[in-house]
């Protein structure tokens, strides 16, 4: 049985509904960011999360190109590329990011301005917020890949192999040009918010979901042999603490490990539910739809009470900080429709 035949009777095409398997990754990968600022590092290196749960931002970024791609797709920005439908798209995805943002940097400039400190300099032109915690470069990065992403949902479905060359060679290219210099020495957060970091990942992640959902065959080869490679690197840096040729800031976080996470992409949405027909699905979608709020809220609940970052506290972060991330969503998607539309 081909892929397409399997896609055909499994998967919706890319110009229907959104999917819900999707919608478990993004739960999983709420959930794993909150784990992992929880837990600490030595138990993360001593359980070998590279191989798992560390994996959830990148796992976030991949979900970020799948979902992208599908959306894009539908609005035609693979059969054109003109100027309104481009800027329609973006800045529904800006909105997106922003708004709730914007809601959690006046809450957290409040906190700061209580507390009698906070930070506004030139970082907060790269989204830092006054009072942050972990994870708020990712805020950045989501920004600039939206914005590029009319330009990859075109490319990649004009002509996909260039597209993906040029990305994987801008992404080494910085990861390499960033390792072999001091520039970002004296500045490291400008490095931490370089969507280059995680070009390749995002584009890949877009081109191979588009063939999985559309039932067009996928070079399992090639994908196999990134998967071994990535768990070898992997291994190896947590063993070693050798990143080889990459910045050591973020340790195995690199182009060399995503194959990982591209592949967990791909099997989840191959084996997950298709159909929200099972015990906890509703709750499942909540979370999924929130979860851009939920890491959000982590951000302000861990730099409130950095004393949680352990594992004894794990069920109590989990249940706050998933709850407050979509009470943090029904907020801000109220006062922007009561913004924008008058209560309408």
């Amino acid at each position: 049985m081909t892929d397409a035949t399997i896609a055909a009777q499994t998967l919706p095409t890319a110009s229907s509904v959104r999917l819900h398997q999707l919608d478990v990754l993004r739960a999983l990968a709420a959930c794993g960011v909150i784990v992992i600022h929880t837990v600490g590092r030595q138990w993360l290196l001593d359980s070998w999360a590279v191989l798992h749960v560390w994996q959830a931002l990148p796992l976030f970024v991949a979900l970020m190109g799948a979902s992208a791609m599908l959306s894009g797709t539908r609005r035609g920005l693979d059969r054109s590329l003109s100027g309104s439908a481009s800027l329609t798209f973006v800045r529904s995805r800006l909105g997106k990011l922003l708004w709730p943002f914007a809601v959690l940097w006046v809450l957290a400039l409040l906190f700061g301005l209580w507390r009698g400190s906070f930070y506004f300099g030139p970082k907060s032109l790269l989204l830092l917020l006054p009072v942050t915690g972990p994870g708020n470069y990712f805020v950045a990065i989501a920004v600039q890949l939206a914005i590029l992403t009319p330009l990859l949902v075109f490319s990649l479905s004009r002509a996909p192999l260039p597209t993906l060359v040029l990305a994987g060679a801008l992404t080494l290219g910085f990861e390499l040009i960033s390792a072999g210099s001091d520039v970002f020495d004296s500045i490291p957060y400008v490095y931490d918010v370089a969507a280059l970091r995680y070009l390749f990942l995002f584009a890949l992640a877009m081109w191979a979901t588009d063939r999985q959902v559309n039932g067009k065959p996928l070079p399992w080869i090639p994908l196999a042999l990134y998967l071994a490679a990535s768990i070898a690197y992997m291994l190896f840096v947590a063993r070693t603490g050798n990143n080889l040729y990459f910045p050591d800031a973020w340790g195995w976080q690199n182009l060399a490990s995503f194959g990982n996470v591209l592949i967990a992409l791909l099997v989840g949405i191959r084996l997950l539910p298709r159909v929200p027909d099972y015990a906890g699905a509703r709750v499942t979608e909540q979370v999924s739809q929130a979860s851009y709020h939920v890491f959000l809220f982590q951000l302000a609940y861990f730099a409130l009470l950095p004393g949680t970052a352990h594992l004894g506290f794990m069920p109590l972060n989990l249940a706050v900080c998933l709850a407050g991330g979509v009470l943090l969503f029904e907020f801000e998607r109220a006062l922007r429709r009561r913004l924008l539309m008058g209560g309408a």
